[in-house]
């Protein structure tokens, strides 16, 4: 990526996304002021009473036999 390139091109108005922008900061762009930086999101679950981890641990019940019915013809 050609540094001094994506620098004129913002200088010029190319309105970066916000995903650009993340990737733009990494590599060490200048970003013009009126860039506005995305803000960090933290994942949080909708439902997490719903989630496997939060359930109450069920006892493992026996294996029972499995007895096979012999075949009508």
């Amino acid at each position: 990526m050609d540094k001094k390139e994506v620098e004129k091109y913002l200088s010029n108005g190319a309105q970066p996304s916000t995903r650009v922008i993340r990737i733009l900061t990494k590599e060490g762009v200048k970003m013009p002021k009126w860039v506005k930086m995305p803000l960090e999101k933290h994942a949080t679950a909708k439902h997490a009473d719903k989630l496997r981890k939060n359930q109450p641990k069920e006892e493992a019940a026996p294996a029972e036999e499995a007895t096979e019915a012999p075949a009508e013809a």
